[in-house]
């Protein structure tokens, strides 16, 4: 074998090495991977339920009675009816809702408790609640929020008291001792993307914080508002200018937020994190701050 011959067979053998060495490495990369985890609320916690819009309507509880539009008088009796659940199942409970024009609920009452489960059911109602015309009602099994079925459209109450319904608060800017938040505003409405911006000191790192976009699918006041929440997106806010943070002043800062147009849930906040790089549960994990209750578009 002449040299030229000797050093192709070199080649080829190296080639040969490199391809098994690289297939190795890969395949172990696959074998580590970790497996694909729940998604986490923000105290790093699985988000457990993920709230009615998870499930498609049809396969939710339908309201067939007052499903929206009757105008119901007090002193009379009327029959809530529900179809599409199953017999023999979770007893049911049964919620009123009276909803202001701002989405805010004003009057919730639980009209009944642990009713026989039947896939269409009848639910005996003497009226004698307030006079108003955005009312609501709820039926859902307590273990199965995901399961719940609304009125389609809102329905009054006539002939009682009237509902009193005070104003809603003003937009305010949001302020703590280390966070100053001037835009959005509190209960601002706003618009993708959303522009946060402000003023804060001692929650930098490297001139970062979080700022996490929550969405709940009960309106603040209902039983069930805090338990329905789930992180949409979040993103950091940074320094805005020149500004030493290790010096625990006054920084402006601004984060941009583009949300999905859909699943933002039917109440909205902005969470506010510190700088914090620790691990959720560790003491160097990001600490709340704040939060911002805001409307989108």
């Amino acid at each position: 074998m002449n040299q030229k011959g000797f050093a192709n067979i070199i080649l080829i053998v190296i080639v040969v090495a490199i391809v098994a060495i690289g297939g190795y490495f890969v395949l172990s990369k696959k074998l580590t991977t970790p497996p694909v985890t729940q998604p986490q609320t923000l105290n790093g916690e699985p988000n457990r339920g993920q709230g009615a819009s998870y499930v498609p309507e049809e396969g939710r509880i339908q309201v067939l009675f007052p499903k929206g539009g009757e105008k119901l008088e007090v002193g009379k009796t009327y029959n809530i009816q529900w179809d599409n659940y199953s017999d023999g199942a979770e007893p049911l409970t049964i919620f009123l809702l009276a909803v202001s024009e701002d989405n805010r609920v004003v009057y919730s009452e639980k009209l009944a408790v642990n009713v026989p489960a039947k896939k269409s059911g009848i639910f005996s109602w003497a009226v004698s609640q307030p006079s108003f015309n955005r009312y609501k009602v709820e039926i859902y099994p307590e273990g199965g929020r995901e399961l719940v079925g609304r009125s389609k459209d809102f329905f009054s109450i006539t002939g009682g008291k009237p509902l009193v319904v005070n104003p809603p608060e003003p937009p305010t800017p949001l302020q703590t001792d280390n966070l100053i938040v001037n835009n959005p505003l509190r209960n601002e409405t706003v618009s993708n993307p959303i522009i946060v911006k402000g003023k804060a000191r001692n929650i930098f790192f490297e001139g970062e914080f979080a700022v996490k976009l929550l969405g709940y699918d009960y309106p603040l006041g209902h039983l069930k508002y805090a338990e329905s929440s789930r992180v949409i997106t979040s993103t950091s806010a940074r320094i805005v200018g020149e500004c030493d943070w290790t010096r625990n002043q006054w920084c402006d800062f601004e984060a941009t937020i583009n949300y999905p147009s859909s699943g933002t849930g039917v109440e909205n906040m902005l969470y506010f994190y510190d700088g914090g790089q620790g691990d959720p549960g560790t003491s160097a994990a990001p600490k709340f701050v704040a939060a911002l209750s805001i409307k989108l578009k």
